[in-house]
This record gives structure tokens, sequence and C-alpha cells, in this order.
């Protein structure tokens, strides 16, 4: 039976790593965040950014905005921009009950619409739909959510959140499902650059015609990172898989393992990211309460279930402020 969902090594099965991350590897090690953070600084400086250096805890300050502004959906995670999100999350997650709520959605829709070949793209289309349903996104399973799914994603002007949501609206006509009950389901969570606040300041979704023709824009919350940090982790960053491209979808090679050397560095750091999370789950639970979503009951659950682990170790543990 064939298969939609790309091929990406799964971190938390050590033994499918193997040699993969190879001898030298230390879990417990300090040096992926330096180097994550030396990174950073090199685009800050490109940038010409007069901010004060990113921290790690910006990174995790933005994972526990964006979980607080979920509103107890699950969340979806599109493309390879938020993947260390998703690890992060892989990790804190684990063991509670929101192990199973997230996802990533590894597809890259640019171009399919320009595409003017019918032909080509009613065969991309259907491969589309072919993997929204393995991941249990189809109109259908959307409606019958309980909770309801957030899309999460690096944002500059909502070119993707738009044509997904348009993609599902088509869909769900096709099927004969009322828009307004897949439109209620559905929620964004756009991360975007941080800038300078002010009255006039507009924000993406204020500029996009999809947001205020289908009347979405109480559906959507942003979460604003310092500008090096979402540029390298939305355009500088080595990635543990190829950009799924529309040209790859229905194809054997999105089922085949990268094995370039910025593939392997990539996952150590994917790896190290997700036991980081497993080991810090009650002190990122300190960041949660910090959060305006503490009011709510589903939140509060969930910070006690962080607070008191099934499994804990004792390594590769920080100190959060």
């Amino acid at each position: 039976m064939q298969k939609y969902t790309p091929f990406r090594w799964n971190i938390k099965k050590i033994e499918e790593l193997g040699l993969l991350l190879k001898n030298d590897f230390d879990p417990c090690s300090t040096t992926f965040i330096e180097n994550f953070l030396n990174e950073i600084e090199k685009i800050r400086i490109l940038i010409d950014d007069k901010n004060q250096p990113v921290i790690f805890e910006d990174f995790l300050k933005c994972c526990s905005r964006v979980l607080s502004f979920s509103g107890n959906r699950d969340i979806i995670f599109i493309g390879r921009s938020p993947e260390n999100i998703f690890d992060f999350y892989s990790g804190i997650f684990e063991n509670t009950s929101w192990a199973q709520r997230i996802k990533l959605l590894n597809i890259s829709i640019y171009g399919l619409f320009d595409c003017k070949d019918n032909i080509i793209f009613e065969k991309k289309f259907t491969a589309l739909k072919n993997h929204f349903k393995e991941l249990k996104l189809a109109p259908t399973d959307i409606v019958k959510h309980p909770k309801g799914i957030a899309f999460c994603d690096l944002v500059w002007e909502g070119t993707t959140f738009g044509k997904i949501f348009e993609f599902l609206i088509s869909w769900a006509s096709e099927e004969k499902i009322p828009c307004m009950d897949l439109k209620r389901k559905i929620f964004f969570l756009g991360i975007t650059p941080r800038k300078k606040t002010s009255p006039n300041t507009n924000r993406w979704q204020q500029e996009s015609t999809w947001t205020r023709y289908y009347n979405v824009l109480k559906q959507i919350k942003n979460i604003s990172i310092p500008k090096p940090l979402w540029f390298y982790l939305g355009n500088m960053q080595d990635k543990t898989i190829p950009c799924n491209y529309f040209w790859r979808w229905n194809k054997e090679v999105i089922h085949l393992p990268q094995r370039k050397e910025e593939n392997f560095q990539s996952l150590k750091f994917a790896y190290w990211i997700y036991k980081f999370g497993t080991e810090n789950k009650k002190q990122f639970s300190k960041l949660l309460v910090k959060e305006n979503a503490i009011k709510y009951i589903w939140y509060r659950k969930l910070i006690n279930e962080l607070k008191f682990p099934k499994k804990h170790q004792n390594t590769n543990r920080i100190h959060m402020s």
C-alpha cells in the first residue's frame, strides 16, 4: 500500500538511529545549545539586529507560548521550519495525555497552484489529500475532532496557511461538509519575527485577503520571537529531511532516508532536543505557569503531568528562571 507521508527518522527509537549518532554523541552535552546560539548570533550580526543576543530561553518561551495559545487543540506543525519545536514537544509530552496530540505535516505547497498542467495538478492534488488522510487531517476527521486542530508554522505573509485552509474548504465542499462546521474546528498559530510594537503596526493576517474573505481573524494568534531566531529556524538551519515540494509527492524518493552530513548533524540536534524535553519537564512547567492559559483546567492538568512525570531522569537538567 502506497504511503504519502515522507520518511523521517523516529528520534524516540534510539535503536533505529544506531550508528547515525556515532559513538562521540553525548546527549548531556551543552555543546548543542552553544552551537545553536552561535549560528543565531551570526545571523544577528548579518542582518544588523540591534537587540540583545538570543538566548536559549527565547526558544523555550516560544514553545510555552505555542502551547498556551493552542487552546487545547491538537497542534499540527507545517513543514520543516518548526521541527525543533515538534522534537522538543515530543520529549516534553512523552508519557503524558498530550503524547499523541502533536503532528508534523511535512509539506511545501510552493508552486503547486501555479502548475499549468491539469493532469499533473490533479495527481499532486490527490497525493496531498492522501497525505492528509494518513495523518487523519481530512475534513471528515477535523469536523469530528472533539477539540479541533491548530496549524502552526513560521509566518511571513501567511500564504501557506491560506493555501492549506482553501484546500481543506474546497475538499470539504466536495464531501458536502458545511464550510462553517470545518472552519470552527481550525485555528492558526503564526510564529513571527519580532517587530517594534506601535498602534500602526499591521499583522500579517490583516494584510491577507483569505483571512478577511473567510472571516477567520479571530482564529489566528501570533507568537513573536527574536528576528535572528526566526530567520535561523525558517531559512538558515539545516534540517533532518529535505523540503517536500509538490513535485516529490507520490514519488518513491520521499521514503528514502537522507544520509548527507548536514542531515546527520540535524538529526543529532533533533535527538538531543527531544531528550532535553524528556528530562526537563518540571523545569519547563515553570515557564508554562507564567502564561495566560493557566486559568484553564486543561492547561493546569497538563502542567501537573509535567511536574509529576511517570518517568524522570536526572541528567541534562537546566535552570529556568
